[in-house]
């Protein structure tokens, strides 16, 4: 059930009908996205680009919130406000969908891979520079806390519900029961 969408560039892979079949589209950027739900879809490295009709069509969002452009993870909390991360600790967000951004304070300066919000004020961003750091707000981005677990890096980020969620990397995965506040070593890989 339900529109699904996978991109490895500017041609985008489309499903109605639960995998069965797959439609090819365009995205309308020369760029990579990363992303998609269902009818509304957003991502982007590079300009930021948003559809409304399942991939049909795209508008660009936010072609220069970065210097360095490189959008790597986004995080879309009700339908106005929408987060993003980037390469070099990059982080903005926007409460209008979109319409205006503003670039938010970061204590960090490696790659951003995930970002999600359990509210509209907590949320967490994982990444990795010379050790995994996990990035925590409690005030919509305003400020972010940055907390060295200590491996290579923290890549995916799984919320479960309004306080518990897993962030896994470098073989190894944590769990928060408390928002992201503190984690716990969960299940170590070896091999």
């Amino acid at each position: 059930g339900g529109i699904r969408m996978s991109t490895n560039g500017p041609n985008m892979l489309r499903t109605t009908n639960g995998g069965t079949s797959w439609d090819s589209i365009y995205n309308g950027a020369a760029t990579l996205l990363h992303f998609v739900n269902f009818n509304t879809g957003y991502g982007g490295v590079g300009p930021f680009r948003k559809t409304t009709n399942a991939g049909l069509n795209w508008i660009t969002l936010t072609p220069y919130l970065f210097n360095n452009l490189n959008i790597r993870c986004f995080s879309v909390y009700g339908t106005e406000n929408i987060y993003l991360g980037g390469a070099q600790g990059d982080l903005g967000k926007s409460s209008d969908g979109g319409v205006t951004w503003t670039a938010d304070s970061k204590g960090f300066n490696g790659n951003l891979y995930s970002i999600k919000f359990f509210d509209a004020n907590t949320g967490i961003a994982t990444g990795g520079y010379n050790g995994a750091v996990y990035l925590r707000t409690t005030n919509a981005g305003l400020s972010w806390d940055t907390n060295t677990i200590g491996e290579d890096y923290l890549e995916s980020i799984r919320l479960l519900d309004e306080n518990t969620a897993y962030v896994a990397g470098s073989g190894k995965i944590f769990k928060t029961t408390n928002k992201g506040a503190n984690f716990i070593a969960y299940q170590t890989y070896s091999g």
